[in-house]
């Protein structure tokens, strides 16, 4: 609905407001900015009228121009023809409206139908554009995952285990939209524990923004970074306080969505020879 949507998406932005110092710290090995992707949506909203005579529907789009809004996103594997990626599932999430929610300036006729186009454009670390699709998303635990073409950049490896509780992390990330080509705002946070919306992770000293989500949470072992987490949003009332899919969270909805992207391709069929 119309006003589901507007209320989400202020809402939204309420979640990822933040202010205060960024702990900007010298990281002890090579971090994974390679991985880093900066991710843009574009949503056409397409308002139609009913069919009449089996005449294929009168249609108009973009009440006032497209909904854009961006986000970060992290590179953990590539396969085959295809590299794959790690977001926030807030958004990934699809739009809904009712033609009842429709205002009567928006259309030339009584809407009937309400329908989104959605486009995603990837922005690797060199600032070469690729296209995405959204193959799985989870509001439960707020993450996303998507495939593109090929990346040509190193994944992040997946963390063998979650961060313990005062244990430093590491966030690659674009607050505000905020990313240069070859350059990725780097921050130096701690986690806390367990606690935050959706059972998700809870971290300090990370200067979340919009344009934050999805982004990663790294930790140290042995010296090497691997992922360990993603940002979602922050508390508003201590803007200190991030909140972010764990690890356990981030390694079983990696495992369902693999399988479902796998699940999806077509299986080569062996024909028996007739000899």
């Amino acid at each position: 609905m119309l006003k589901k949507f507007l209320t989400s998406a202020m809402s939204g932005i309420a979640l990822l407001m933040a202010t205060g110092c960024a702990h900007v710290g010298a990281a002890t090995a090579e971090l994974p900015t390679q991985s880093f992707v900066q991710i843009y949506r574009s949503t056409n909203v397409i308002l139609c009228a009913e069919s009449e005579d089996n005449k294929p529907p009168e249609c108009t789009s973009n009440i006032r121009g497209p909904i854009r809004s961006t986000a970060s996103g992290v590179l953990v594997k590539n396969w085959r023809n295809n590299s794959f990626l790690f977001t926030a599932g807030h958004f990934c999430e699809s739009f809904e409206m009712s033609p009842s929610d429709v205002p009567p300036w928006a259309a030339p006729f009584p809407v009937a139908e309400v329908k989104f186009e959605d486009t995603f454009t990837i922005i690797d670390i060199d600032g070469n554009e690729h296209s995405g699709v959204v193959l799985n998303y989870d509001m439960s635990i707020d993450a996303c995952f998507m495939s593109s073409d090929i990346i040509s950049k190193r994944p992040v490896e997946i963390s063998p285990r979650g961060a313990e509780p005062t244990e430093e992390v590491w966030n690659l990330a674009a607050p505000l939209g905020v990313y240069y080509t070859g350059t990725v705002p780097t921050f130096r946070g701690y986690y806390a524990g367990i606690g935050g919306p959706n059972g998700g992770g809870v971290y300090t000293d990370l200067p979340v923004a919009p344009g934050s989500s999805g982004s990663m949470i790294l930790i140290e072992i042995s010296g090497k970074y691997y992922l360990t987490g993603l940002v979602h949003s922050v508390d508003t009332r201590l803007p200190e306080i991030a909140y972010g899919v764990t690890h356990s969270q981030l390694i079983e909805f990696y495992d369902i969505s693999w399988k479902m992207y796998t699940d999806s391709l077509p299986r080569l069929v062996v024909i028996p020879s007739a000899f």
